[in-house]
């Protein structure tokens, strides 16, 4: 009988250890970038939330002040962390480089747009295009990427990492009477930094273009003169986006 006692007691403080142990699962991250788990007692959405520290001490914490909820039952995320799922991002791009064949400078502009997920508070991923003219060289390239985004803090104003590397197609050639200039894209990469605050993006990146020029030049005669030339373009690129 003793030992049957002995047992259930046990069993009772082992079960109970084990309540305990899920009760302060829940997990509770502030904005100042401190986060604790704790057992939360009354929960008033909007207003505050009632808490019990494994210290057995009870406290209140206001929603102005919490980052994120993540409960057995229910998960909260304010307005400054990314929620998972699907969105949409315009960018409006400006880029500055140096035309090597007229040794002068190349200004182009782009718009882009992406289709992304959100993997998590920090990590998006997604694929994009963004059809660009070249002024100066008077060219239009259509780059198509993959997109990896790295959000660095949870708050409402958080530096960003960002890559878009994909393949770029070049999309006008020239002609005249005696020159037939023939150009293809290539591999493209842009690397950029940048500062995001709530739903907008600014970013200064360094852009990247393989492209292939061809030139037949034609004379009186009726020779022909094929010279190829292959380069890497390489661009600033200052980037404003908006996330929808």
């Amino acid at each position: 009988m003793v030992r049957l006692f002995i047992i259930l007691l046990l069993l009772f403080c082992t079960s109970t250890a084990f309540g305990q142990t899920k009760e302060y699962k829940s997990k509770i991250k502030l904005i100042d970038g401190s986060e604790f788990h704790v057992m939360i007692k009354e929960n008033y959405p909007g207003k505050y939330v009632k808490i019990i520290l494994p210290s057995n001490k009870e406290a209140f914490i206001k929603y102005t002040s919490i980052l994120s909820i993540k409960h057995k039952e229910y998960s909260y995320f304010s307005k400054y962390v990314q929620a998972k799922g699907f969105y949409i991002e315009g960018s409006t791009i400006l880029l500055f480089g140096k035309a090597t064949e007229q040794n002068g400078s190349r200004i182009g502009i782009a718009l882009g747009i992406s289709a992304n997920y959100q993997l998590n508070s920090h990590i998006s991923v997604g694929v994009g295009a963004e059809p660009t003219a070249l002024i100066a060289t008077e060219n239009f390239l259509m780059p198509l990427y993959g997109r990896f985004k790295y959000t660095i803090l949870e708050r409402k104003v958080s530096p960003i990492l960002l890559i878009n590397a994909g393949w770029s197609f070049a999309l006008i050639d020239k002609e005249n009477e005696f020159n037939t200039t023939y150009y293809d894209g290539g591999w493209y990469a842009k690397p950029s930094v940048g500062i995001q605050v709530s739903k907008f993006t600014f970013s200064l990146g360094y852009q990247l273009q393989k492209i292939t020029t061809t030139v037949n030049r034609n004379t009186w005669w009726g020779n022909n003169n094929v010279t190829v030339e292959e380069r890497t373009m390489k661009n600033i690129s200052l980037s404003g986006s908006l996330r929808f």
